[in-house]
């Protein structure tokens, strides 16, 4: 296995690489969480569903008397506190624990909802992600999310900022390099770094 201190250096590279990526600004946390549960409409459709049901349970414990809608056609969640500051006070970790617990919020949901509505320092790991490190040898093909999820968390700054700008642009290589199928290690930007050609 390569040091785990390359993937510090895999995120300057691809900082180089793609020096500008752009984001949505001036959202508010329900908006940031319905762009983070992205993905094919049946799969975002759970994931909403799942997340609408989480934050009217979790506005009963806060005792807010807020209703919360979800509207299956639109894939929209309406409530009064589009901030949620209902949950502005619990731990990241012990909202890690509610989010997971949730039927229908796994994880990686569960971390990308605290990195980038919450600014909570928890990497969050995607399928794109795991194809990076299987690729290049820090994990094998059995490798579970948490293991996953400390090894970037072991090799970065505890940096909010670092771990959105990393994940953002791993998703960028995904999709431009590191693909499920017909992936393109000779032009990669982190072909530098491999000892060898991925067969998958």
């Amino acid at each position: 296995m390569p040091p785990i201190k390359e993937l510090y250096s895999y995120y300057k590279t691809l900082l180089d690489y793609y020096p500008e990526v752009q984001t949505p600004s001036g959202l508010n946390r329900l908006e940031i969480c319905l762009a983070v549960l992205s993905g094919p409409a049946k799969i975002k459709t759970t994931r909403v569903r799942a997340l609408a049901g989480f934050l009217a349970s979790e506005a009963q414990v806060a005792a807010t008397q807020m209703t919360v809608e979800f509207d299956a056609a639109s894939g929209a969640i309406r409530l009064a506190d589009p901030q949620l500051t209902f949950l502005a006070d619990l731990e990241a970790d012990e909202l890690r624990r509610r989010l997971i617990a949730w039927r229908g919020i796994g994880p990686e949901s569960a971390d990308a909802l605290l990195l980038h509505a919450f600014d909570a320092p928890v990497f969050a790991v995607n399928s794109r992600s795991w194809r990076l490190l299987r690729r290049h040898g820090f994990v094998g093909p059995e490798a579970d999310y948490e293991e996953m999820r400390e090894l970037f968390q072991a090799a970065l700054p505890e940096d909010t900022d670092i771990y959105r700008r990393y994940y953002r642009r791993i998703t960028l290589l995904g999709k431009d390099f590191c693909r499920s199928a017909k992936f393109l290690c000779s032009s990669c930007p982190l072909k530098p770094y491999m000892e060898y050609e991925p067969c998958d």
